[in-house]
């Protein structure tokens, strides 16, 4: 590895500590990851920061799947307690009958 290389991984190293990627909301990181994308694909930086965009888009994804995890997690449960509820309703219907 060159000097180049190792400094353009230790700024990579040193950007990614600076942002606190648990902070993101989804919407924000979602949007960081299109910037990100968009400059890659634009080819308006070089393979280095190419390579360093990519490696913060992928922490970038793991939040934003890590969110999406959580929200399923939450929408599962609700679905599942207003579902014995909705049971539960209907057992009482049909006792009374």
């Amino acid at each position: 590895m060159t000097s180049s290389q190792k400094k353009s991984v230790q700024n990579a190293d040193a950007d990614s500590g600076d942002l606190d990627w648990s902070s993101l909301t989804f919407e924000d990181a979602m949007g960081k990851l299109e910037e990100m994308i968009e400059r890659i694909e634009a080819g308006e930086i070089g393979l280095e920061e190419s390579l360093t965009e990519y490696e913060k888009g992928l922490r970038l994804f793991r939040h934003c799947r890590s969110i999406l995890d959580r929200a399923e997690q939450r929408f599962e449960k609700l679905r599942l307690e207003g579902g014995d509820d909705d049971n539960a309703g209907s057992d009482k219907k049909d006792a009374n009958e």
